[in-house]
């Protein structure tokens, strides 16, 4: 099986490390800017991966989660009990919380989770990039770039 190279691996380690620490042990201030520069460097690593299949749904999802974030001041949750605890940077939807619809508001009874529609494009992304990773595919070249390939003598697109 051949594998389609990723590039800027260490920045997708770092984001999720950052997220992982902001989630588990820093409130307020401080884990918001570790999960926002989290954020930052997961988006990175997709933008510099966007020949990869699905890596433009990855965007999407994190640029969608990352502003609701950046407004509230973290993740509104809707339809949770506030006793059950949140983590650092989740909280309970407020009155005063912007882009709500945007926010963790898709109840998974099952999984005993919410979910926002970030979340769910995110996945999508995530689940095709993998897949895409796997099966070593890189989208094709516009038609131009590749017919003007052709012209030259390469008609092997470059990876």
């Amino acid at each position: 099986m051949w594998l389609a190279p990723l590039r800027w691996p260490l920045a997708l380690f770092a984001g999720a490390a950052c997220e992982l620490v902001s989630s588990l042990w820093m409130a307020g201030a401080g884990g918001l800017v570790m999960l926002v520069g989290g954020y930052v460097l997961l988006l990175a690593f997709a933008a510099r991966n966007v020949a990869v299949l699905g890596s433009v749904l990855v965007i999407a999802g994190l640029l969608a989660n990352l502003t609701v974030i950046c407004l509230n001041g973290g993740m509104p949750v809707s339809g949770a009990d506030p006793a059950s605890g949140f983590g650092p940077r989740h909280h309970p939807v407020g009155p005063g919380d912007h882009l709500t619809a945007m926010a963790d508001v898709i109840s998974v009874p099952a999984l005993g989770e919410v979910f926002s529609p970030g979340d769910l494009v995110l996945g999508a992304g995530v689940a095709t990039m993998i897949a895409a990773t796997l099966a070593g595919g890189r989208r094709p070249l516009p038609r131009r770039r590749l017919l003007g390939r052709i012209r030259r003598g390469r008609a092997v697109a470059r990876r």
